[in-house]
């Protein structure tokens, strides 16, 4: 491969990095440490070869430096958490969660509440224990929750000593190759999974991080991205991606394939309140006083206030330091989760917690260090928000609109963020790109909605844009809705039922 010109990771120091696409899944060998590669599978296989028994796991993966690696002296290790399709997971889509910020904790929303098998219950009378949920997306899908860098579980892992005042700096391209490698990583250790249809499920932050994911896989044989996102260091990720393919379609390897080939597999994205648009919705948010922020009153969702915000957030802290209440949220004992407990490979392990944070994590996991063991004074087993040193660099609507012809879009409209105003967005759509609404379809639907514009290859564009009565985190106020409407239109689009 030719070499390929773009935003450097230099942003973040003088050095530019150097990443090695050399990810392992954690603690699944015989001595905890990486697990035996996959064998490939039959190239005859059949429906009933696939069918295998799969089962709720958590893990770590690691992000291990390539040859610059002395210049680096951190590593970042991201959490995980799967769930499989309660049916022929084999051949359901793996939805793959994560929450924004950047900097905020899937585990903290999308994993906590009204997903997968157990949710919390955001109700101001709802007790604190997770009870099962009455439309778990496992119901048609197969569920990866991700946590990103030091956010949630995930912990950076020094080789040297850590420096507790600093934050671990980290840029867009960074924090979008890390998922793309857990994600990536994840899917080859699974064979039944290696084919699937994937579906990237972002909240806020998290929409701007599916869209620069889609854009690096989809073009991966270019250097990632229709403005070459990589330099030449790019090749080792064409290298990666180009390994999955040829473990996923067997009878194809070393087939080299195009943005529209890649998007049989990594063709779909659901855009829960997403950040990416969000500059459409600004000059809106002005002649709307009702959008403007009162004190007292959450801007996430403005029928809370900022005492029910908070009440939420310790909902799930107190959730996830009961170790009874946390086993259920896994689906696993969390003593059985490799290299979350000190004496199952955790070493060397720091979390940057944000100066807003004045809570003693000695005193607020007392629970759960009782359980799984003491951690050193600059570990914490789960951080809600981190506040990372996160630099954007990359512009994100340039992707969002290649990207838009070959890949099938759901955007969410939730009446009561003022965060993301999505009515904003769709007036923006309307006005900046000749965008139609169309409130009426698809017809039958329970919460139809439609946008319809040109895509940058001339393609017409049909987004699914349902209403939500929501405030920002959807899953916490309409989960259900959301579900039963993800499920309706991924049949619809082929993602389900092929």
């Amino acid at each position: 491969m030719g070499a390929v010109r773009g935003p450097s990771w230099g942003r973040l120091g003088a050095v530019r990095l150097l990443w090695a696409a050399v990810l392992v899944l954690s603690g699944c060998g015989a001595d905890g440490g990486p697990p035996e590669p996959a064998p490939v599978p039959p190239l005859d296989r059949t429906p009933a070869d696939r069918e295998v028994t799969l089962s709720p796991e958590a893990g770590f993966v690691d992000a291990v430096p390539g040859p610059l690696a002395a210049m680096e002296p951190v590593k970042s290790r991201l959490f995980y958490s799967f769930f499989p399709a309660e049916s022929h997971p084999e051949d359901a889509p793996v939805l793959v969660f994560f929450n924004g910020g950047p900097g905020a904790a899937t585990t903290g929303i999308l994993w906590a509440f009204g997903t997968g098998p157990y949710s919390l219950d955001p109700a101001p009378d709802g007790a604190g224990t997770p009870s099962e949920n009455p439309f778990p997306y496992t119901r048609f899908a197969n569920l990866l929750y991700i946590d990103a860098r030091n956010a949630g579980f995930s912990y950076d892992v020094f080789e040297t000593e850590p420096s507790p005042s600093e934050c671990v700096g980290v840029d867009d391209l960074r924090d979008a190759l890390e998922f793309i490698l857990t994600l990536l990583e994840f899917l080859d250790a699974h064979a039944p999974l290696r084919d699937n249809d994937v579906v990237l499920v972002g909240e806020s932050y998290g929409g701007d991080r599916a869209v620069i994911m889609l854009s690096l896989l989809q073009h991966y044989a270019e250097g990632g991205g229709p403005a070459s996102l990589l330099e030449s260091d790019g090749e080792w990720l064409q290298d990666r991606v180009q390994a999955h393919f040829d473990r996923a379609f067997p009878t194809e390897t070393g087939r080299v394939r195009a943005a529209g080939d890649v998007a049989e597999q990594f063709g779909w994205q659901v855009m829960i309140q997403p950040g990416i648009l969000r500059e459409y919705d600004d000059a809106d948010i002005a002649a709307h006083p009702e959008l403007q922020r009162v004190p007292g009153r959450s801007s996430y969702d403005t029928r809370r206030t900022d005492q029910e915000d908070t009440r939420l957030a310790e909902l799930v802290q107190s959730a996830i330091n009961e170790p009874a209440s946390l086993a259920l949220l896994l689906g696993m004992e969390p003593r059985d989760v490799p290299r979350l407990s000190p004496d199952s490979g955790r070493s060397n392990a720091f979390r940057y917690r944000s100066p807003r944070d004045s809570v003693d994590p000695a005193s607020r996991e007392a629970l759960l260090r009782t359980e799984l063991g003491e951690l050193t004074p600059e570990d914490s087993y789960w951080i809600g928000y981190s506040q990372p040193c996160f630099e954007n660099g990359i512009p994100r609507l340039p992707l969002f609109f290649e990207l838009a012809g070959r890949t099938h879009t759901f955007l969410t409209n939730a009446r009561y963020d003022t965060v993301v105003w999505s009515d904003g967005i769709r007036t923006g759509l309307e006005s900046k790109h000749g965008a139609v609404h169309d409130p009426e379809r698809p017809e039958g639907a329970a919460r139809p909605g439609i946008i319809t514009f040109t895509a940058d290859d001339g393609a017409s564009v049909e987004m699914r844009y349902p209403a939500y009565e929501a405030g920002h985190e959807v899953t916490i106020a309409a989960p259900v809705e959301l579900g039963e409407d993800v499920e309706a239109w991924l049949r619809a689009t082929g993602a389900i039922g092929q």
